[in-house]
Order: C-alpha cells, then sequence, then structure tokens
C-alpha cells in the first residue's frame, strides 16, 4: 500500500512539474518557436551609431509591419553577429531583419542597400 501511495505521489509530482518544464523550455527556443514576434520581411534604415563593444546599433527605421511598428527616428538594436558590423557603418543606408526576443530586439540580418 505504502509502495502505491509512493508511486501515485511521484506521478502527480512529475505531471505537475511538465508544465512549467515546457514553459521554461519555450523561453529558450528561437523567436519562431517561442511565440515572439519576429521579422522576415526586409526593412529600410539608416544606421545612426554603430558600437561593436557593446554588440549594439542604432537605426532609423520604417514600418515594421511584423513587429506592429511605426517608423522611428532611431532605436537601438542589439547585434547578434558581429560579423555584421561589417555593413553596420554611421551614415550607411541599410536593409535588415529583425525579432523581439526576450524583450530585446535582436538585429538578425543586415545588408548594404543599393
Amino acid at each position: 500500500m505504502k509502495k502505491r501511495v509512493a508511486l501515485a505521489a511521484l506521478l502527480c509530482a512529475g505531471a505537475l512539474a511538465c508544465p512549467a518544464w515546457a514553459q521554461h523550455a519555450d523561453h529558450h527556443a528561437p523567436a519562431q518557436a517561442s511565440g515572439n514576434a519576429a521579422s522576415a520581411e526586409l526593412i529600410e534604415g539608416e544606421v545612426v551609431a554603430a558600437e561593436p563593444q557593446n554588440h549594439r546599433v542604432k537605426i532609423k527605421h520604417g514600418e515594421i509591419k511584423s513587429l506592429n511598428m511605426a517608423p522611428m527616428n532611431a532605436m537601438p538594436f542589439h547585434v547578434k553577429d558581429d560579423a555584421l558590423f561589417e555593413h553596420l557603418k554611421p551614415g550607411g543606408k541599410i536593409r535588415f531583419t529583425t525579432a523581439k526576443i526576450a524583450g530585446v530586439y535582436v538585429l538578425l540580418t543586415a545588408e548594404e542597400a543599393h
């Protein structure tokens, strides 16, 4: 009898922990999988400032429809890949993609606009 009670308690504890674990695992998943807003659209912008040492860039950009964001005078983005700074020169016109991951706007791709 004690084994059955212990087994039942163990199963209940596992069942209660599974949803919490699933939420925690979802928090660290890629933007598309976790429901964080991600932009597959190319957005037109102009680099206002580039700070490679801080992994940050300020961009004046047009509307970002996928994030429901109006055009901005200048907004900071976290740069995930330092190789992108090759295309991020102050005053330079770019096209980029972005995502909001864990509340932070992240620059995913960038290319010089022609």
